[in-house]
């Protein structure tokens, strides 16, 4: 049964300081939600960073930068409220909403589980202070989560950059890859595996519109490579193994992502996928 529940109080909420969440263990989290008040606005919150077990699951840069990825998804948006969603919630059935849900219990392998982020400076009164409440199911022994990593590129030109993410004996189920920046400085990006294009070398314009026609909401500064637009978790890209001859499965040997620009710029890098939660 889902369940909204309140958290317990932020830590060291304050200007210029390093707040703390920790979350309570023995339940399975679909959303953390912030609400914030008062002189703290969702331009003060940065560096938004979930651990487990004293590990980096997930990383924000800017709380805007998480709101744009809510937006894409049809998620609300509502300057008073920071929504962290695990969820996919247009996928089919239950099981595939829920995949990337936090089983924050023993079973699952969790002893510690915490959210930080930073706030900047501001003008104190009674009303600035920061909640949080989530969505909630029953425990679960589930082992796998939505993974979020982060990269940043500067580029010096006009370039065609590649992408590492993990690949290989490391390798996931990738969902998205979210790229912020001018998109009017992006000619197009790639996802080759192995021998097979899986994701040719669109446009901004040619990709917003695949997107909009499966009803997602492409949002200015950030494109988004997108690989369960049309909401089958079946298509995430296995970046682990692929079916060789025979049907038998193979490691992939060469993931090539790669990013072609027209001229300098500098782009935050996401990827989100899915994969255990004792992954370093």
């Amino acid at each position: 049964m889902t369940r909204r529940v309140k958290l317990p109080q932020i830590q060291n909420v304050g200007t210029g300081q390093r707040c703390t969440l920790r979350l309570p263990l023995g339940r399975t989290y679909n959303k953390i939600i912030l609400e914030i008040g008062g002189n703290i606005t969702q331009a003060l919150i940065s560096n938004i960073v979930l651990k487990i077990n004293q590990g980096e699951k997930q990383r924000w840069k800017t709380a805007a930068q998480l709101q744009l990825r809510n937006s894409y998804n049809k998620g609300a948006n509502v300057g008073t409220f920071l929504v962290i969603n695990f969820l996919e919630k247009d996928a089919n059935d239950l099981a595939a909403q829920t995949l990337g849900s936090y089983a924050m219990t023993a079973e699952a392998g969790v002893q510690d589980a915490v959210l930080e982020f930073d706030l900047g400076a501001y003008v104190v009164t009674a009303a600035s202070v920061v909640n949080a409440f989530a969505e909630v199911d029953l425990p679960s022994a589930n082992r796998l989560i939505q993974r979020l990593r982060y990269q940043q590129k500067t580029l010096a030109g006009a370039v065609e950059e590649q992408i590492i993410i993990p690949s290989g004996v490391n390798g996931e189920q990738l969902k998205r890859i979210l790229i912020y920046g001018n998109l009017a400085l992006i000619t197009g990006v790639r996802v080759r595996r192995d021998d097979s294009d899986e994701f040719e070398s669109f446009s901004v314009a040619q990709n917003e519109f695949m997107q909009r026609d499966y009803e997602k909401v492409p949002q200015a500064g950030l494109m988004v490579v997108d690989f369960i637009m049309n909401d089958l978790q079946s298509d995430m890209l296995n970046t682990a193994q692929i079916m060789g001859p025979g049907n038998t499965p193979q490691v992939v040997q060469n993931l090539d992502i790669r990013m072609t620009t027209n001229a300098a710029g500098t782009f935050d890098i996401y990827t989100e996928s899915l994969t255990l939660n004792d992954r370093p």
